[in-house]
């Protein structure tokens, strides 16, 4: 399926369109993938998308994390590399070599940092895959410099010492799982969305297109000011042989949803300790029936005298019965709380069981 890349104006929060697109990929794929950069934000559309009501289904993945789940999985059983080691690894070496074995590379953590970034980004196009190397028939690119020999030379044998480590860089993890993706699509990658990406990958690029060659439904939000960004990734997935489209997120959805309104969503409070419970509870009713005064003079059919009651339903008992102590408490505190605020009407107590079928 194409690569459908979309811009939205969304921020930070999930917008309503976005939160469409993600019930309808769960509704055609049975479950999706979210790939945002960082923990933080993932924890910012998780949030959204509860709100939404279209949370379950979801895997809510960095772009790291995805890859890491889909390696033990699917991968074969060796362990990633991370910064730190990588760092370690390079460090070792260089501090080991002698300075004609260096040479022209100077020793220094700036070589270090150099050799680490190589390593990470492009080890498997320098050394070969690892089923490569033990064949012997890795090709190998030719080096334009003295000094690019060198840093080619350095890379191998760092790859030399992962397979004796059982180790594996993530990069040529991806470009593992791009060919177990080409055999058999598993049912937890049919279906990406990735959000707020702003550096796509060597890896990552070879995972959405693995994904999209196969069968897979990838699809790409981008910011309105990231239009460089759009034309790169076209190019990359034209260079991979991905079919893409580019579109607008959002302006129909949102004017349906505007026409039809928003159903009500339930608010959930938590206090901390019983005597603050009453003065939070009133606190709740008054903003609720605030609002409710506030849509009814929207309206044309609403009149002045139109009544406002709150039923408040506790659960707080483990029999949730009418003899629950908390309910009861809330019968003799919350009419002095709401009594200090002007309410006229008195307040009617119960608990789930006496809630009609």
């Amino acid at each position: 399926m194409p690569v459908r890349i979309y811009t939205t104006n969304a921020g930070t929060d999930l917008s309503d369109a976005e939160s469409a697109l993600l019930a309808d990929l769960i509704a055609r794929h049975g479950r999706a993938v979210l790939l945002a950069p960082t923990f933080a934000e993932l924890d910012l559309c998780r949030h959204d998308a509860a709100e939404a009501g279209v949370s379950l289904g979801i895997d809510y993945k960095t772009p790291t994390s995805w890859l890491r789940s889909l390696w033990e999985l699917l991968g074969d059983g060796r362990g990633f590399v991370d910064n730190l080691q990588r760092q370690m690894l390079f460090s070792d070496m260089v501090t080991r070599l002698d300075d004609a074995d260096l040479q022209p590379l100077s020793r220094s953590q700036g070589t270090v940092r150099m050799l680490a970034r190589m390593a990470r980004d492009v080890l498997p196009g320098v050394a070969g895959t690892t089923a490569e190397r033990y064949r012997g028939n890795n090709c190998q690119p030719e080096p334009k410099s003295d000094a690019e020999a060198r840093v080619f030379e350095l890379l191998r044998a760092y790859a030399d010492g992962l397979d004796r480590r059982d180790m594996v860089e993530p990069c040529e993890a991806a470009d593992i799982m791009a060919g177990v993706l080409a055999d058999s699509l598993p049912a937890c990658t049919r279906a990406v969305c990735v959000r707020g990406i702003t550096s796509f990958t060597y890896a990552l690029l070879e995972l959405l297109s693995a994904v999209a060659n196969n069968g897979g439904e990838v699809v790409v939000l981008l910011a309105r000011e990231q239009a460089a960004m759009r034309e790169e990734l076209a190019v990359a997935f034209d260079a991979r042989g991905v079919l893409f489209e580019v579109a607008p997120l959002g302006e129909d959805a949102v004017a349906s949803d505007a026409a039809c309104g928003t159903a009500a969503q339930p608010a959930f409070i938590e206090v901390a300790g019983p005597h603050a419970r009453a003065h939070v509870y009133a606190d709740a009713i008054d903003k609720l029936v605030k609002a409710y005064k506030e849509s009814k003079a929207d309206k044309a059919t609403a009149t002045p005298a139109d009544p406002v009651r709150v039923l408040v339903v506790s659960a707080g008992h483990p029999s949730c019965s009418v003899s629950s102590p908390l309910v009861w408490q809330l019968v003799i505190s919350l009419p002095r709380q709401l009594s200090s605020r002007r309410f006229p009407n008195p307040l009617r107590a119960g608990s789930l069981r006496r809630l009609p079928a």
